[in-house]
C-alpha cells in the first residue's frame, strides 16, 4: 500500500509543481494531500527517509495558497504565450475568456488572495486584448 501511494504522491506532486493545466493542477493537488494523509497514518508502523508524511501534509495545507499563486503564474504565462501566436483580436479575446472561465471553476479551491491576483490579471488582458482595444 504505502509503496503505491508513494509513487502516486510523487507523480502529483511533479504534476503539482509543472502543469499549466487548471484541472491537472486541482486535481492532483487533491490527490497529493490524500495520500499524504494517508500515509501519515502508516507513520508508526512504516519508516518513512526524510519529512514525514505528516510534515509534508501541513505544508501542502500551509501552502496552498503560495502553491496555487505558482500555479496561476503559469497558467497566466501559458495564455499570454498562446494569445501573442494568435492572429485576429477575436482569437485572442477568446483566449482571454477562456483564461477566467476556466479558472473561476476553481475558485471554491482558493483563497481570497489567489482569486483577487486573477481578477486583476483578466482586467489586465481584458485590456490589452478585449474589444476595448481593438481601434
Amino acid at each position: 500500500m504505502a509503496p503505491g501511494l508513494l509513487k502516486i504522491a510523487n507523480d502529483s506532486a511533479n504534476l503539482v509543481n509543472t502543469t499549466k493545466k487548471p484541472d491537472v493542477f486541482f486535481a492532483r493537488y487533491d490527490t497529493l494531500l490524500d495520500c499524504m494523509e494517508k500515509l501519515s497514518l502508516l507513520e508508526d508502523s512504516i519508516k518513512f527517509n526524510g519529512t514525514k508524511p505528516s510534515k509534508q501534509f501541513r505544508d501542502l495545507e500551509i501552502g496552498r495558497e503560495r502553491n496555487t499563486h505558482l500555479f496561476i503564474n503559469r497558467f497566466y504565462q501559458e495564455t499570454l504565450n498562446k494569445i501573442n501566436a494568435l492572429k485576429t483580436n477575436k482569437a485572442k479575446y477568446n483566449k482571454v475568456c477562456n483564461f477566467y472561465t476556466l479558472l473561476e471553476d476553481y475558485f471554491h479551491k482558493m483563497s481570497p488572495n489567489n482569486i483577487k491576483e486573477i481578477e486583476e490579471m483578466n482586467a489586465t488582458l481584458e485590456q490589452k486584448y478585449g474589444p476595448n482595444s481593438w481601434k
